[in-house]
């Protein structure tokens, strides 16, 4: 089973500037280099979580306008759960490692990450270039199942 980074990501991050005014070209551009189009493979934990880390890292660089700074933030919030969900998780056992990703979606406030996600994409539309990689390439997020799966 393979899950989409890009999918996990729709959970941006709104340090750098703080996320109380960066400016949309700023943002669109930060969000157009993000390396989220990686996939995580449970059968590699160690990569799955290398890869977390990395997009979060590079998830608060993004300084969001304040139209969706708080929307943002939600995302950030995602990722950063999802990569401490999974920080201290058994990486020599893919099946235990898939079963605390899995649960680690459970601790997530669905309705609220679906919300942040439609502001910054309606945000992303209006305001990004068409073609670009933005944080919310990927399907919606259900309690039941995770991102891209």
């Amino acid at each position: 089973m393979l899950i989409a980074v890009a999918t996990l990501i729709t959970v941006g991050g709104c340090s750098g500037g703080g996320g109380d005014g960066g400016t949309a070209a700023g943002y669109c551009k930060g969000v157009s280099e993000l390396n989220l189009f990686g996939e995580i493979d449970p059968s590699d934990p160690k990569g799955a979580l290398k890869t977390l880390d990395d997009a979060h890292q590079q998830i608060r660089r993004i300084d969001a306008p304040k139209e969706i700074a708080a929307e943002f933030e939600t995302v950030e919030a995602m990722v950063a759960h999802l990569r401490d969900a999974l920080k201290d998780a058994d990486t020599s056992d893919t099946a235990a490692f898939a079963r605390t990703y899995e649960q680690a979606f459970q601790g997530l406030d669905a309705d609220a990450v679906q919300a942040a996600l439609a502001k910054v994409t309606e945000f992303e539309d209006e305001n990004c270039t068409t073609g670009a990689a933005t944080t919310t390439d990927s399907p919606p997020v259900t309690e039941s199942q995770p991102p891209g799966q």
